[in-house]
């Protein structure tokens, strides 16, 4: 069944604004905010919302999902001293696995107590779903690579983003200033356009332009990005 919209109490006709509730999207895109201008009725305004493209409210999704895992990394930088991947497994860390291909669901994995459910690895524009649960998590149940090389003091450092970096999954990425690389369309999030993380917490979402210019700001000579 598609998604619905509740029908606003009788007691909110005429205000300027409602609340609906949209089942069938990932938590972040159920609720919208409906304004209503004089002479529209609540069918024509929910038929203008729902023609909002659906790349857009994904935007939102990741924008979302990325800073919660900045949120998730600073908390385990202050338990651990570190972000999962500057820590070793030994430690509760993933250091061990950041030249491993196909391991880049770990470093979120470790994360699940702060980011809390598996669907906030997952972008909704994407075709890839979310894990059952932490514990069955693959690569192809996350949508956001992980900069290894980012680190606390260097608030320019990427932390995540999102993996349409490169068409081939399960690679550590090496990127050089020389040559950076390109959002690719074809991996189907957010065509030539993605969404970064910076060390300091801020989510960007830039072009191909931009992701260069981020890349030459992080003052690293060569990134290392483990893509899912």
């Amino acid at each position: 069944m598609g998604p619905y919209v509740e029908v606003p109490p009788k007691e909110w006709a005429g205000r300027v604004g409602c609340v609906g509730f949209l089942s069938g999207y990932p938590p972040i895109n159920r609720w919208a905010i409906f304004f209503r201008p004089p002479g529209w009725g609540w069918g024509g305004l929910l038929f203008s919302y729902l023609r909002v493209p659906r790349r857009i409210a994904s935007r939102l999704t990741c924008s979302v999902n990325l800073k919660q895992i900045g949120l998730a990394a600073g908390a385990f930088r202050d338990t651990h001293g570190g972000y999962p991947w500057a820590v070793s497994t030994s430690s509760g860390g993933t250091f061990e696995f950041n030249t491993a291909g196909k391991q880049a669901f770990r470093h979120l994995q470790v994360l699940s107590n702060d980011i809390y459910v598996t669907v906030g690895v997952v972008c909704s524009q994407g075709v890839r779903l979310s894990a059952t649960n932490w514990a069955s998590m693959i690569n192809s149940n996350v949508s956001y690579f992980v900069g290894t090389d980012s680190n606390l003091p260097l608030s320019t450092s990427i932390v995540a983003g999102d993996r349409n970096l490169t068409q081939l999954p399960g690679v550590v990425l090496e990127s050089v200033l020389a040559s950076p690389p390109k959002w690719v369309g074809s991996v189907g999030l957010h065509g030539t356009r993605g969404n970064l993380l910076f060390g300091e917490g801020h989510v960007e979402e830039v072009g191909s332009a931009g992701l260069s210019n981020a890349l030459l700001r992080t003052g690293i000579a060569t990134n290392h990005f483990s893509v899912p």
